[in-house]
């Protein structure tokens, strides 16, 4: 009785459990209609992460396109600024010396980054404008003329003139090459060079006097083969120079002292087809060349008492002579381009580590956790793309900025080796050689119609030169000179004389030309009128200075109008210069007028009329190669002129 009432309670409480539980019908893990269910939401998952992946491998992607494209685009522009650069400071490096070239640029970006600074040296009292300017011991000095120039000038058009002086000082070029010498000038047709400039060069003495002889056998064998009657006329001295540059525009490298005007003088003293050399110079040749006496003091009265010798050429033969005794791209850069690949890289990973996953036998039979799995898989995906987008992005912007201040920085350069070859050459010569290859003795000329020409000396400046220790060796007096000079060149940056261009500086003598912008004549004779009030600029400029530096400088002008040829000579070394009568005749002007007048030819005199001036005849005047020239001298107010000085402030001097 009692196991039968326990087997009907144990009935009773299985049959209310069922009861309960029969609503619920219970579904296995594996079967079809949870399974399907599973099986979309994972294909939802799969598909939803990989069209993430694909949207950001093509993001990725992209952005690496446009970045590599950014790369190559300034690959190329730094490339093409790059040998622009060079080309530029190559030219600029073939007229004047490294080291000057070095000092000009690094004073031009100074006063660019920093004006504020420069406006504050401008009021200060001691204001010099800045020299460039070295002195150098021991070195030979040759000057060179062409006898028969003026002859040859008066007889022949300007084109064929300049064509036969580019072929010879051409010539000339690769004899100074040869035998160390380096060119400092081409004045008219008088060719002068230094050795041992601007490093020193034990051999300066015979480096000269053997570019001395060969000069003379080039014009010989020219001479033989055009049958032009020119010779070449040498003189050689050894001494100190002071070297560098003067002015605020068109550079040219140029020497001073004592020492190369008593050169300039062996030149005038000596004989055609010979070289003339000093006692000083003799001393540094150790006896490798014979020589016999110059006597230079019978043809130059400033050569009297001084032992001169004529050295002869081994070459030639000669009589027995009298030996004397007297011996890329920033670091960023590639950091970033792995920062890709590894990018690209680790997706296709992701990809088929998903796939095996996927397909891997028995990962199925639990899709729920399979979802998670996937997840997470897809979360820490997320994150580690996320941190290598940003480190791309970072590095983008440190290769943009990168090129940002590395273009700025070529652009600052190209812009300084702009100016700077400004100021040694014309914006149409310079653009002319710059990037090409140009053989030495290429011509590069322009004819012109009407051109004026001016020359203002200082003749007063020599005597103001001497070379003592007081004014270290003279090197006080340039600085005063490079006052006058520079004050000149800041009359040029005003509107109304933008019609002239300053040509050169002459030791104390300023050259300048008016209308060569237009190749034909302007009848108007405007440039003529703007040659003028420059000249009495000049003389109004000069006053300013000796007012303040207590001085009694004057000006001695010259000025003649006509035809002339403007252009280089000497590609390897380009200076720009013009030629032909017009100018040979206006230098006249200037050394046979008088202090403190303009001195102009009677056809000038006519256009100096037209224009509103009056001029005072002066008479007949002897010059040479032309004869007796009427000449006139313009009356000038120095008071109209003093409207063009610069009104910056007077400065101590």
């Amino acid at each position: 009785h009692f196991y039968a009432a326990k087997r009907n309670y144990q009935l009773e409480s299985v049959m209310t459990t069922y009861e309960k539980l029969d609503g619920f019908k219970y579904k296995h893990p594996l079967s079809s209609d949870c399974f399907f269910s599973q099986l979309v939401a994972n294909a939802v998952l799969f598909a939803c992460v990989n069209a993430v992946g694909v949207f950001h491998l093509y993001r990725t992607e992209k952005d690496l396109r446009i970045s590599n494209q950014k790369r190559e685009e300034f690959s190329a522009i730094r490339s093409q600024k790059e040998i622009k650069k060079y080309q530029q400071e190559q030219l600029l490096l073939s007229v004047l010396p490294r080291y000057i070239a070095v000092e000009l640029k690094t004073e031009v970006i100074s006063r660019l980054s920093n004006p504020k600074s420069d406006d504050e040296n401008k009021s200060t009292s001691n204001n010099f404008h800045s020299l460039y300017v070295r002195q150098h011991r021991d070195v030979s000095i040759l000057y060179a003329d062409i006898v028969g120039f003026t002859k040859l000038a008066s007889t022949c058009t300007p084109e064929e003139l300049v064509a036969v002086l580019n072929k010879l000082f051409g010539r000339f070029d690769e004899i100074a090459k040869r035998n160390g010498c380096l060119r400092i000038k081409i004045l008219g047709d008088c060719y002068y060079c230094v050795s041992g400039l601007p490093d020193p060069i034990p051999t300066h003495a015979k480096n000269c006097v053997k570019m001395g002889l060969d000069m003379c056998t080039a014009i010989s064998n020219l001479r033989e083969a055009t049958g032009v009657q020119i010779n070449m006329r040498v003189g050689v001295h050894t001494g100190n120079v002071l070297c560098g540059v003067i002015g605020l525009q068109k550079w040219q490298y140029d020497v001073w002292s004592d020492d190369v005007t008593l050169a300039n003088h062996m030149e005038s003293g000596g004989l055609p087809g010979r070289v003339h050399i000093t006692e000083e110079t003799l001393q540094h040749l150790d006896g490798v060349y014979e020589v016999e006496d110059g006597d230079g003091g019978s043809r130059d009265h400033l050569l009297k008492g001084r032992k001169t010798y004529l050295v002869i050429d081994p070459k030639k033969p000669h009589r027995p002579p009298r030996r004397h005794g007297l011996v890329g791209v920033c670091p960023s850069m590639r950091h970033g381009s792995g920062i890709y690949i590894k990018q690209i890289s680790l997706h296709g990973s992701t990809n088929n580590n998903m796939h095996g996953i996927f397909h891997r036998p028995g990962v199925l039979k639990d899709p729920q956790i399979m979802s998670g799995i996937w997840l997470s898989i897809f979360y820490i995906v997320c994150i580690i793309l996320a941190r290598q987008d940003e480190l791309s992005c970072r590095v983008d912007f440190l290769l943009e900025r990168c090129f940002k201040t590395e273009r700025d920085e070529m652009e600052t350069m190209e812009n300084v080796n702009k100016l700077l070859l400004q100021n040694v050459l014309p914006l149409h010569v310079a653009s002319f050689f710059v990037g090409k290859n140009i053989n030495n003795q290429d011509l590069y000329s322009q004819s012109y119609d009407c051109v004026c020409v001016m020359f203002a000396s200082v003749p007063q400046f020599k005597e103001f030169y001497n070379e003592t220790s007081e004014n270290k060796d003279g090197l006080e007096c340039l600085r005063f000179l490079n006052e006058i000079i520079s004050d000149f060149d800041e009359l040029l940056s005003k509107p109304k004389f933008s019609s002239v261009e300053k040509i050169k500086t002459i030791g104390s003598t300023y050259m300048a030309a008016a209308g060569l912008t237009q190749l034909k004549c302007d009848m108007s004779y405007s440039h003529v009128r703007s040659m003028v009030e420059f000249a009495i600029a000049l003389m109004a400029k000069l006053e300013n200075i000796n007012t303040h530096s207590f001085n009694s400088f004057k000006l001695r002008i010259g000025i003649n109008h006509g035809p002339v040829i403007a252009g280089v000579i000497g590609a390897h070394k380009p200076q720009y210069d013009i030629w032909g009568n017009s100018v040979n005749v206006a230098s006249r002007m200037d050394s046979t007028g008088v202090l403190d007048k303009i001195q102009v030819t009677e056809e000038t005199s006519q256009m100096v009329q037209t224009v509103g001036y009056g001029v005072t005849l002066r008479g007949k005047v002897n010059v040479k190669g032309k004869g007796e020239l009427t000449t006139y001298f313009v009356n000038t107010d120095h008071t109209t002129g003093w409207s063009y000085v610069l009104t910056a402030g007077a400065r101590e001097i």
